[in-house]
Formats: structure tokens, C-alpha cells, sequence
């Protein structure tokens, strides 16, 4: 009867479990990290541990259960390995790239976040992506795997970056209906006098979460015209629900209450569906910010109509960075909003990249980078 019940059990755990064996043979196939490989290797030895055992208790042979001893003992080594692994998150860092909570909610733990590394996770969705993304085909994803790759490689050579903790997470308890935000954000400040006040990049991550490859290109405004770096994290990145305005303010405030920080020198910049952010917030208190920056974002239109948004930004000064060949936000959809915005007479100002799609922040990210700061600066 126990044998019975435990050839019943484990024959359940194999089924229930088989698709997160054949995610980890994929993810562990792709690894571009010893720590996601080792975890990947942990998972499978355990499966394929517990499948020998129930061999050994189906057929009775003792050669099943040798092989089962080997991999469990192959699973652990392995897990050690990978926890050993993990990440210090040491926020302390005076000048680098760190992690703050700004709100009394405890940090949401996620222990795959912490054993599966982010360029591992973004590897993984961006192989996959052109399957569930009707505006990316295989050969946008393949490019834009290359950036992404490119990025993320070049960050491993900062500790700051690798130790700071992935919170992607957030976006995948957002789309679970779970509670994500927990007052996150990515600090990055470039070493400094500590007597100077460093004007401040808020920038808004777009849609499926914030990845520290978001202020680590930003790392490079950064440091060459000594600016603070801002990233709050809204889960999946719908900043138009869930209190969206309200962790822009809780981010804002941040900046207000640090030493080294100018309040009156704060850009307000969004990807994607951080536009969303930018006009929620910027409607509502526009004296808080010295200009606006839409990078490949939503500019909706009954919203940048409306008497509030006219009046309140008549003039402040609003960058637009869009590419030519963006399907998600066609350029006509984006020609009818400038309109709109030149029509009522708003300092605003347009600037396309010609055959770009709507990760131009990865592509022209130098060129990019060199606009926004002469733009600030009236050059």
C-alpha cells in the first residue's frame, strides 16, 4: 500500500512538473551565467532523480537507485553552487548603481530572481518573444536579443550592477494579481564632489518591468554630464493604473531629500509606456519638473488635448524621441499628437530616427544619450 501511494505521488510531482523541466533544459541550454547554469542543473538532477526512483520502485532494479543517489547528490552540489552564487545587494555603494525602498512595505522576496540571472531571463523572453509578439518576427528578435545581450554583457564587468538584485519579479506578480509594489527603485549616482547638487534623470521603465539594462545605459549620461539616475519600479509598468503618479512622487520625493540632489533640475523621462507616467504626473503638478522627455512613448492623444494638459504645460519644454519604423506607436499615430502639441503652441520639440523600431533606446543609444543632454541644455 506505501509503495503504491508513493509510486502515486511521485508520479503526480513528474507530470506537474515537467514543464518547468523542459523551461529549465531551455534556460539552462541558453545560459549565458554559471549561476543560472547551476541552478537549471539542480532542478533537472532532482526531476530525473525522482524519476529514477520510481523506476526503482516500479521494476525493482538497484541500478535505478544508484543513479537516483547520484543525481540527488548532483542537485545539491549544484544548489549550493548556486546559492553561493547569489548576489551580495549591497546598497551601501557611495557612488555606483544601488537599490532603495522608499516605502514602509517590506521588499517583495522572490528567490528565481535571485538564482536566475537577469541577462539569463531576458535572454530567455527575448528567444521566445517573436512567438508571442505580433509586431516582432524573428529577425527583429534576433536584433534585438544582439542589443540586449550586448548590454547586459558589458554590465557584468561592473560589481555594482551584477550585486544589485533583479526585481522583475514585480512585473510577474502584477500580471498574477499579486501586491508588487513595494516602493522600489535604481539609484545611480557618478562619483562627485560630495558639495555638488547633481540634477536628476527620472526615468520611467515601459511595459514588462524594470531591468537594471535601464540604468545602465543610462549609466553613461551618467557619468559623462554628472547627472543622478533615477529608475522607480511600477511592476509590469502600467503607470496609468495602480497608483502610478503616486510611486512617480514617492521617486520624486526621494530625489527632493538627498543631499546631492537638485529638485529643481528634475527631467522626467519615459519609455514605451512610461509616457503614460509622464502625462498623468505632468498634468498634475508640471511645476515639479524642468522639462519632459518621451522616448518611443504613448502620447495619448485625449489626454495632451485637454484644457488641463494644455494649460498647465503651455511652457514647459517636451522632447519627443521616436523612430521612423516603430510599429507598436506607428509614426502616424505620433504625427497627429505633435499636431496637436504644435497647434496649441507647446515647447515642444520632435525628433525621429529614420528606420528605427521601437527599441531605439538600445540601437542609437549613444545618440540618443547625446540629444537628450544637448536638448537640456538649449544646444
Amino acid at each position: 500500500m506505501l509503495k503504491t501511494l508513493i509510486s502515486i505521488s511521485l508520479t503526480f510531482f513528474l507530470i506537474i512538473t515537467f514543464p518547468i523541466m523542459i523551461l529549465s533544459s531551455f534556460m539552462g541550454f541558453i545560459s549565458e551565467t554559471i549561476a543560472t547554469s547551476a541552478t537549471c542543473i539542480a532542478f533537472l538532477s532532482m526531476y530525473f532523480g525522482f524519476a529514477f526512483l520510481l523506476f526503482k520502485i516500479r521494476l525493482d532494479k538497484k541500478l535505478f537507485l544508484k543513479i537516483s543517489i547520484s543525481l540527488f547528490a548532483l542537485s545539491l552540489i549544484s544548489t549550493v553552487i548556486s546559492v553561493s552564487l547569489i548576489p551580495s545587494e549591497d546598497t551601501n555603494n557611495k557612488f555606483g548603481l544601488k537599490s532603495v525602498y522608499t516605502s514602509d512595505n517590506k521588499p517583495i522576496f522572490c528567490l528565481i530572481t535571485k538564482l536566475i540571472r537577469e541577462i539569463d531571463q531576458v535572454k530567455f523572453g527575448s528567444t521566445l518573444i517573436p512567438f508571442a509578439d505580433e509586431f516582432i518576427d524573428k529577425e527583429k528578435g534576433a536584433r534585438l536579443k544582439n542589443y540586449i545581450i550586448e548590454a547586459y554583457t558589458d554590465m557584468q564587468s561592473y560589481s555594482d550592477f551584477v550585486n544589485v538584485g533583479s526585481v522583475t519579479h514585480h512585473a510577474l506578480f502584477e500580471i498574477l494579481g499579486a501586491k508588487f509594489d513595494s516602493g522600489h527603485i535604481y539609484v545611480y549616482t557618478p562619483e562627485h564632489d560630495e558639495t555638488e547638487k547633481l540634477p536628476v534623470i527620472l526615468f520611467l521603465h515601459g511595459s514588462l518591468g524594470n531591468f537594471k539594462v535601464y540604468p545602465w545605459v543610462l549609466k553613461q549620461f551618467a557619468d559623462k554630464y554628472k547627472y543622478a539616475i533615477v529608475v522607480p519600479t511600477h511592476g509590469e509598468g502600467n503607470w496609468d493604473l495602480n497608483n502610478g503618479v503616486s510611486v512617480i512622487e514617492r521617486a520624486r520625493d526621494y530625489c527632493v531629500n538627498q543631499s546631492n540632489m537638485d529638485e529643481n533640475r528634475i527631467i522626467l523621462v519615459g519609455l514605451s509606456n512610461g509616457g503614460l507616467g509622464i502625462t498623468r504626473t505632468a498634468m498634475k503638478n508640471p511645476e515639479y519638473y524642468q522639462g519632459l522627455i518621451y522616448i518611443s512613448s504613448i502620447l495619448e492623444s485625449n489626454l495632451i488635448s485637454s484644457d488641463k494638459f494644455l494649460n498647465n504645460l503651455k511652457e514647459k519644454p517636451i522632447l519627443v524621441i521616436h523612430g521612423t519604423k516603430d510599429e507598436r506607436i506607428p509614426k502616424a499615430m505620433m504625427d497627429d499628437a505633435i499636431d496637436i502639441l504644435n497647434a496649441n503652441q507647446l515647447n515642444s520639440k520632435i525628433k525621429y530616427f529614420e528606420n528605427e523600431d521601437h527599441f531605439l533606446f538600445l540601437s542609437k543609444k549613444d545618440e540618443l544619450l547625446d540629444l537628450m543632454y544637448n536638448w537640456i541644455e538649449g544646444k
